[in-house]
């Protein structure tokens, strides 16, 4: 799609449940929701929207959380198919090898058994592979 996409050497990592503030587009792919909350596990971002998609929410650090055209591309930057048991093992792992420090690890840690979407980004990624946008 030439967008560029790299190393977040800015922000760093975005890890465990976030919120992602979602455009008007976003709000009406998310069943009218104002915020989606996603587990995160990233350090790589896409830097700028490609042409011709909509924009579908965003962080501080990663501004390109999803986009969408209809029948043809609907992404997310978070991972919906992640469970908290699934998180904190590779919080535990990456934390132990050294990718993550301390202050990252406690924190994460704090946030991973809050609330996500995951479940209801999955039903409208399913929703959206059976034409029914």
């Amino acid at each position: 799609m030439g967008a560029k996409v790299g190393r977040n050497e800015e922000s760093g990592w975005e890890v465990s449940v976030t919120d992602v503030d979602l455009t008007t587009e976003g709000k009406k792919v998310f069943e009218g929701k104002n915020v989606l909350s996603i587990y995160q596990m990233h350090k790589d971002i896409v830097f700028d929207y490609p042409a011709g998609v909509q924009p579908l929410g965003s962080t501080k650090p990663c501004k390109v959380q999803g986009m969408f055209v209809p029948r043809r591309v609907f992404t997310v930057q978070g991972h919906p198919e992640f469970t908290e048991e699934i998180l904190v093992e590779i919080l535990e792992v990456r934390h132990q090898e050294g990718v993550f420090g301390d202050e990252i690890y406690k924190e994460a840690m704090a946030r991973v058994g809050r609330r996500h979407d995951g479940v209801m980004v999955g039903k409208r990624f399913i929703e959206f592979f059976l034409g029914k946008e």
